[in-house]
């Protein structure tokens, strides 16, 4: 999900018939929240190896 550009993601939306500019509006808030936590992790990573 964190690729918004991906084959499965792209498909589906155009299959449902849902803009990609339409789709990001509405999955925005999420891909903002979600690089948060991403963030954190790969931080985490690189100082623990």
């Amino acid at each position: 999900m964190w690729v918004p550009t991906t084959a499965v993601t792209v498909g589906g939306a155009c299959l449902a018939k849902v803009r990609y500019d339409q789709y990001l509006r509405f999955a925005w808030p999420l891909l903002a929240l979600l690089s948060v936590p991403i963030c954190l992790f790969v931080g985490f990573g690189a100082v623990v190896s």
